[in-house]
């Protein structure tokens, strides 16, 4: 264990040590930049410019760069951290301007990096026009049948905020659940059900779990419809205190009904319920890491994230990385808006036992959380977090 930590230390410094050589090397400029929106900088040498904007999944964009000196280099990056391909090509009338059309892979904070591509101090003019908004999204209606109501036809209570280590706050039948926010049901009656409603966008990966509560002779078994009406998962009736559809893959945009029910419907009372995105349905939040310093983890439960909050201001950039001990599980490492929305996934490493954020630009000031979880169905260990400042933006004035 003592070995595996030291090891796990050297590659944290290691990247610690890389990342502040390379933003030593090339500073870094973070701007936001609104579409339709034409701004002229002066790139000091050597250097780079980042503008962050926010797009949504379809939407079409156009790349408009004028340089005014030196030629100039444009990389578009997702909000995955993913780097979108872009063409920028010449116009015929003014070979100063290059252009280039893009449409966006998902919804999100974008990062466009303009750098130079030769010594000098160029100056440049740069627009991101919105060329035409995505399509609507349309939930499709589900198929009218008395096994499977339609989500309008029920209540859907507001779900009031709770922390991830909060207890399971009590709602009814027809309810919405709130990703992460566990919920107690009740079966009133033996072979009787209850259903809940979840929203999400096409491509999401959710996993839903359900557990019998203590004193309760009721084993949840959940069965998952789509929109259209047909039934996308069910869990596997064990009769174990715990129940999980795992990583279900949506196919649309819309409202996927849950239904629950005592295993062999032969019992009634509470249960407790929660679903989340990828491979986990609950989270664990953590103490705040201070950066530069390396904090020890564990994954205590089988589809389960670790939530550590980190405070940062709009323009910091930083990296983080998580070694695991022992190889037992490979690890997902996630940057979260203070909203609670995915902005940075890192990249594994070392066969897949580490993974690691670089140069990741805080989009806005708040409370963001690193998340760390198992990239391998119901697996659990124990591991090694740092994370680090790479440039830090001002400290906004009080009251702004």
């Amino acid at each position: 264990m003592k070995r595996w930590l030291v090891v796990a230390v050297t590659i944290l410094l290691g990247l610690s040590a890389a990342c502040q050589s390379k933003s030593q090397l090339s500073p870094i400029q973070t701007n936001l930049l609104l579409f339709d929106q034409t701004v002229e900088r002066t790139l000091d040498s050597p250097g780079t410019h980042d503008w962050l904007f926010v797009g949504q999944a379809r939407q079409q964009i156009a790349i408009i760069l004028q340089t005014l000196d030196a030629p100039l280099n444009a990389i578009l990056y997702a909000p995955s951290g993913a780097e979108v391909p872009i063409l920028l090509s010449d116009d015929p009338e003014n070979t100063s301007i290059r252009t280039g059309t893009v449409e966006l892979p998902q919804n999100g904070t974008y990062r466009l990096s303009i750098a130079a591509t030769t010594a000098g101090i160029p100056t440049y003019r740069l627009t991101v026009a919105n060329v035409s908004s995505p399509p609507p999204t349309v939930s499709p209606a589900p198929a009218p049948t008395v096994f499977f109501p339609s989500p309008t036809a029920f209540p859907l209570p507001d779900v009031p905020p709770i922390t991830p280590t909060g207890a399971p706050l009590r709602v009814g039948s027809g309810a919405r659940l709130q990703p992460y926010r566990p919920i107690r049901g009740q079966i009133m009656d033996i072979g009787g059900s209850e259903h809940y409603t979840i929203f999400a966008p096409a491509g999401a990966m959710i996993t839903i779990g359900a557990r019998r509560v203590p004193g309760s002779s009721v084993h949840p078994a959940l069965t998952l419809y789509a929109p259209s009406g047909d039934i996308l998962a069910e869990s596997m009736t064990s009769g174990s205190e715990e129940t999980v559809i795992a990583g279900v893959q949506l196919p649309v945009t819309g409202a996927y009904v849950l239904y629950v029910r005592a295993d062999n419907n032969r019992a009634s009372g509470p249960y407790d319920l929660s679903f989340g995105y990828g491979l986990t349905f609950q989270e664990h939040l953590q103490p705040e890491p201070p950066p530069d310093a390396v904090v020890s983890g564990l994954l205590t439960a089988p589809f389960t994230r670790d939530i550590w909050p980190i405070t940062l201001n709009l323009g910091d950039i930083i990296s983080a990385a998580v070694v695991v001990d022992g190889n037992r599980f490979r690890p997902a490492l996630t940057l979260l808006a203070p909203d609670g929305q995915s902005l940075y996934t890192g990249e594994t490493e070392n066969n897949g036992y580490s993974t690691a954020l670089r140069q990741v630009i805080a989009p806005q000031t708040g409370q963001f959380h690193l998340a760390v979880a198992s990239a391998e169905s119901g697996k659990t260990g124990s591991y090694t977090l740092l994370w680090q400042y790479n440039a830090r933006a001002p400290t906004p004035p009080p009251g702004r």
